[in-house]
This record gives structure tokens, C-alpha cells and sequence, in this order.
């Protein structure tokens, strides 16, 4: 679906926004309210990048609507930002590899 998708609305999970960096799809991150907070940190950094976050209890229909045409608007500007430089930044402060080898397949391609 992510290979078909102009825009996101998703969780703001490390593994949904590593997915959707590497796609540059520029999102509208819904954090999960039980999470401990990480969701909502990790949205609130996503949100330097060209996401927009609508947190759990402000997600109405109007609200969504409202950020979808924000995004829709501009999304050039948000996808510019919101790419695989992302994805870099999240692994020069991580533990995990495996999404190095995206970064070094997507680079090589």
C-alpha cells in the first residue's frame, strides 16, 4: 500500500516512521495514547521533518480533514523534507541495523 500512497495517517511508532521516511510519504501521525509517551516523542521529532501531529484526543473528523488539506497543500515542501534523510538520522542514533541496509540500498540504487 505505502508503494501506492501520496499521503499517511498512521501511528507514530520507531517502525512505522522508519517505513514511511524511507518512502518519503509525508504523514499526519495520530501518537497512540498508551505508549508511554515514545509515540508521542517520536511524532513531536517527526514534526521537524514535514509530519504533522494531531494527538489522540484532538483526531475528530473536522480536525483530520483541517490537516489533511494543510498537507495536501503542501506536500512538496513536506515530502522534500520528510525522506531518507530521516531515516539517516534515526540510525545515527540507534541500536538496530537492519535499517542501515535500507539506507546503504536505497543510497546504491
Amino acid at each position: 500500500m505505502m508503494n501506492f500512497s501520496s499521503i499517511g495517517i498512521a501511528r507514530a511508532g520507531a517502525g512505522t516512521l522508519a517505513e514511511l521516511s524511507f518512502k518519503g510519504i509525508p504523514s499526519i501521525l495520530i501518537p497512540y495514547r498508551y505508549s508511554a509517551g515514545h509515540q508521542l516523542h517520536n511524532a513531536r521529532w517527526a514534526e521537524n521533518f514535514g509530519c504533522i501531529v494531531l494527538e489522540e484526543r484532538e483526531a475528530t473528523p473536522e480536525n483530520l480533514m483541517d490537516k489533511l488539506v494543510i498537507l495536501e497543500t503542501e506536500i512538496e515542501k513536506r515530502k522534500n523534507h520528510f525522506n531518507l534523510r530521516v531515516l539517516q538520522t534515526l540510525m545515527a542514533n540507534s541500536r538496530y541495523t537492519v535499517l542501515t541496509l535500507w539506507v546503504t540500498d536505497e543510497e546504491l540504487a
